[in-house]
């Protein structure tokens, strides 16, 4: 069993208490079963969640490199504060660039967790030699991870032929996906980091453990793991 699952586990064993995450998706979505696929793995994995989805405004294409992380992260703030309206008990920015992340924090009273962040802090305690899987060559998500990871980053990897999540989500890009996730888990690695939280949706984390054997840390897992310890560091 992964750590943050385990993590969690350990933590709903030890309250009662049913947990409400506000989950923000960094682009635009009127499909609602697309919008709520990341609350929904964090459901799965945590019985005691639940969660409540809202996506930032105007900004079909996502966040998936700098310029677009600039022009989405006031977005992100004012999705926090609308979710915050729902009185959830934290709220995951669900990317790993982590746009808006600071601000947010400052705007609401809960905890705010960004997915690049989280996902970095677990994969420090996952090992010594840590890879990163990035979205793109751009790079934008990779290098929010990366500043957290520090002298134990050694590796990044990426795909060909995908840009932004769209691509991630296409099945036609699933082989070049894996492939290339797969060159990095054996490039001397000890642990590979997902540093964007559209391959939580097509679950790369589970296939590569099988292939790989090496630690594959999710980020929207580790988002919610991140969240639902300091909710219960507040109980």
């Amino acid at each position: 069993m992964l750590a943050a699952e385990a993590c969690g586990e350990v933590l709903m064993r030890t309250t009662r208490k049913q947990v409400k995450i506000g989950v923000v998706r960094t682009f635009t979505t009127d499909n609602d079963e697309v919008l709520k696929a990341h609350g929904r793995i964090i459901e799965k994995h945590f019985p005691n969640v639940r969660t409540k989805s809202l996506c930032i405004e105007d900004q079909p294409e996502g966040v998936f490199s700098r310029e677009t992380a600039k022009k989405g992260a006031p977005k992100v703030v004012r999705a926090v504060r609308k979710l915050a309206l729902e009185r959830p008990d934290a709220i995951v920015i669900s990317c790993c660039g982590d746009p808006g992340l600071e601000d947010a924090r400052k705007a609401v009273k809960i905890p705010v967790i960004g997915a690049g962040r989280a996902a970095a802090c677990l994969a420090l305690q996952a090992g010594d030699k840590i890879g990163v899987f990035a979205q793109n060559k751009l790079g934008g998500s990779a290098r929010a991870v990366r500043n957290v990871l520090g002298k134990r980053f050694v590796a990044v990897g990426f795909p060909s032929g995908v840009t932004d999540a769209y691509d991630i989500m296409n099945p036609r890009n699933r082989m070049a996906i894996l492939k290339a996730a797969e060159r990095l888990g054996r490039s001397g690695v000890d642990v590979v980091v997902l540093s964007c939280t559209g391959y939580s949706t097509i679950r790369l984390a589970a296939s590569l453990r099988k292939r790989l054997r090496i630690p594959v840390i999710d980020p929207v897992i580790a988002s919610a793991s991140m969240a639902l310890s300091l909710i219960h560091s507040q109980i």
